[in-house]
Protein backbone atom coordinates (compact mmCIF):
# COMPACT_ATOMS: atom_id res chain seq x y z
CA UNK A 1 0.00 0.00 0.00
CA UNK A 2 1.39 3.41 -0.91
CA UNK A 3 1.95 6.11 1.68
CA UNK A 4 -0.73 8.24 0.02
CA UNK A 5 -3.26 5.40 0.20
CA UNK A 6 -2.39 4.78 3.86
CA UNK A 7 -2.90 8.48 4.69
CA UNK A 8 -6.28 8.43 2.92
CA UNK A 9 -7.36 5.34 4.86
CA UNK A 10 -6.34 6.88 8.17
CA UNK A 11 -8.16 10.11 7.38
CA UNK A 12 -11.39 8.37 6.43
CA UNK A 13 -11.23 6.02 9.42
CA UNK A 14 -9.94 8.54 12.00
CA UNK A 15 -13.15 8.52 14.09
CA UNK A 16 -13.14 4.73 14.36
CA UNK A 17 -9.40 4.48 15.04
CA UNK A 18 -9.50 7.16 17.75
CA UNK A 19 -12.61 5.71 19.41
CA UNK A 20 -11.20 2.17 19.38
CA UNK A 21 -7.75 3.12 20.66
CA UNK A 22 -8.68 5.69 23.30
CA UNK A 23 -12.23 4.69 24.29
CA UNK A 24 -13.42 8.29 23.84
CA UNK A 25 -15.58 9.67 21.04
CA UNK A 26 -13.95 11.40 18.12
CA UNK A 27 -14.85 15.07 18.46
CA UNK A 28 -14.55 18.10 16.21
CA UNK A 29 -14.98 21.63 17.51
CA UNK A 30 -15.99 24.29 15.01
CA UNK A 31 -16.69 27.89 15.82
CA UNK A 32 -16.40 31.21 14.08
CA UNK A 33 -14.96 34.34 15.63
CA UNK A 34 -14.50 37.88 14.36
CA UNK A 35 -11.08 39.56 14.33
CA UNK A 36 -11.89 41.32 17.60
CA UNK A 37 -12.65 38.00 19.32
CA UNK A 38 -16.44 38.12 19.19
CA UNK A 39 -18.74 35.26 18.21
CA UNK A 40 -21.71 37.54 17.53
CA UNK A 41 -22.44 41.19 16.85
CA UNK A 42 -23.40 43.54 19.68
CA UNK A 43 -27.05 42.89 18.81
CA UNK A 44 -26.48 39.15 19.23
CA UNK A 45 -26.57 38.35 15.50
CA UNK A 46 -24.08 35.60 14.65
CA UNK A 47 -25.03 34.38 11.19
CA UNK A 48 -22.42 34.38 8.46
CA UNK A 49 -19.36 35.18 10.53
CA UNK A 50 -17.63 32.23 8.86
CA UNK A 51 -16.90 31.83 5.16
CA UNK A 52 -18.91 29.90 2.59
CA UNK A 53 -16.11 27.30 2.43
CA UNK A 54 -16.27 26.85 6.19
CA UNK A 55 -20.04 26.37 6.11
CA UNK A 56 -19.68 23.74 3.37
CA UNK A 57 -17.05 21.93 5.44
CA UNK A 58 -19.36 21.96 8.47
CA UNK A 59 -22.15 20.42 6.42
CA UNK A 60 -19.74 17.72 5.25
CA UNK A 61 -18.59 17.02 8.81
CA UNK A 62 -22.17 16.84 10.06
CA UNK A 63 -22.99 14.34 7.34
CA UNK A 64 -20.28 12.05 8.73
CA UNK A 65 -21.06 12.65 12.41
CA UNK A 66 -23.24 10.75 14.85
CA UNK A 67 -24.30 13.90 16.69
CA UNK A 68 -24.12 17.69 16.66
CA UNK A 69 -23.93 19.35 20.07
CA UNK A 70 -24.82 22.97 20.79
CA UNK A 71 -25.56 25.01 23.88
CA UNK A 72 -29.05 25.99 24.91
CA UNK A 73 -28.31 29.67 24.38
CA UNK A 74 -27.37 28.98 20.76
CA UNK A 75 -30.72 27.28 20.23
CA UNK A 76 -32.63 30.11 21.92
CA UNK A 77 -30.86 32.90 20.02
CA UNK A 78 -30.08 31.37 16.62
CA UNK A 79 -32.58 28.51 16.21
CA UNK A 80 -30.01 26.52 14.17
CA UNK A 81 -31.13 23.66 11.92
CA UNK A 82 -28.18 21.45 12.93
CA UNK A 83 -28.57 19.38 9.80
CA UNK A 84 -26.17 18.04 7.22
CA UNK A 85 -27.37 19.89 4.16
CA UNK A 86 -25.05 18.00 1.79
CA UNK A 87 -24.61 14.85 3.85
CA UNK A 88 -26.06 12.32 1.47
CA UNK A 89 -29.17 11.73 3.55
CA UNK A 90 -27.51 11.05 6.91
CA UNK A 91 -28.74 13.36 9.65
CA UNK A 92 -26.82 13.45 12.92
CA UNK A 93 -28.57 13.36 16.27
CA UNK A 94 -29.13 16.88 17.59
CA UNK A 95 -28.01 17.36 21.20
CA UNK A 96 -28.62 20.52 23.22
CA UNK A 97 -26.71 21.14 26.46
CA UNK A 98 -28.46 23.52 28.83
CA UNK A 99 -28.95 24.15 32.52
CA UNK A 100 -32.66 24.70 32.03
Amino acid sequence: MSLEALKSCLLVNAPLVIRASSQVPYSVLKYAMTLDGKIATSSGHSSWISSKESRCRVSELRGRSDAVIVGGNTVRKDNPRLTARNGGGHMPMRVVLSQS
